[in-house]
């Protein structure tokens, strides 16, 4: 099978491209996802504006998931290729994870997202990536899901959709808080979502807001195509 996406939240645009193939003991995959934004304001700690940027990533991947009983065990490689202005890195990371489901109603996860290294940084000196690890469960009944995540850089996260019928759904989220990257404590943004899921034939539309303090309001909309 094939699939696409096109995702925009903020001035901030998101692509990505993939096919998968299902073997008689896993799923493999690869694909591309694609990050670029100009015109992004440059921040310091305190918030301040100094200036403008440019922004451009492109990250090659290969996944696979593998089962057995009652855990799926997921796997991720990606090599993201990325150019701030003039300045040029490059690297490799992945991310790791299982699903454990209890019953047809409750799972639960644990996985650690985005570890790994530059190996070509932007300046003199390599850095790690900024690594996420998350955990969390999910409940579903007939048509409503809720899920709840805790990540150990954006804090709590949690969420319920519900599909109204086979076209329409609902989604609404809320997320405690961003941490610390690189050691550096950032400002505290906690806020809602909202979005409606719109599902015709292989396409599939969300739109969506993004209330948060103290940024504000923002806009999302994303296009997905399976075939």
């Amino acid at each position: 099978s094939y699939l696409a996406s096109v995702f925009n939240y903020s001035g901030l645009n998101f692509g990505s491209f993939g096919t998968t193939r299902e073997l008689n003991f896993a799923n493999l995959g690869l694909g591309v996802q694609l990050i670029r934004s100009e015109g992004m304001t440059k921040t310091i700690s305190t918030g301040d504006s100094t200036g403008m940027f440019n922004y451009q990533s492109f990250v090659p991947l290969v996944a696979g998931n593998f089962e057995f009983n009652r855990f799926v065990l997921g796997v991720k490689v990606l090599f993201p290729y990325t150019t701030v202005d003039e300045f040029r890195s490059y690297g490799l990371g992945a991310d790791i994870g299982t699903i454990y489901s209890l019953n047809d109603m409750f799972s639960f996860s644990v996985y650690l997202r985005n570890f790994g290294r530059e190996l070509k940084p932007f300046l003199s000196e390599k850095e790690d990536f900024p690594a996420d690890l998350r955990f969390g469960g999910l409940a579903k009944k007939d048509k409503i899901i809720f899920s709840l995540e805790y990540s150990s850089l954006f804090g709590i996260c949690s969420s319920i959709s519900s599909d109204f019928n086979e076209i329409i759904g609902l989604t609404a989220g809320y997320k405690s808080k961003i941490g610390k990257f690189s050691g550096i404590e950032t400002s505290k943004i906690s806020g809602f979502s909202v979005g409606v899921n719109i599902k015709h034939q292989k396409m599939n539309i969300s739109v969506g807001t993004v209330i948060s303090e103290p940024e504000g309001m923002s806009e999302t909309i994303s296009i997905s195509f399976i075939h």
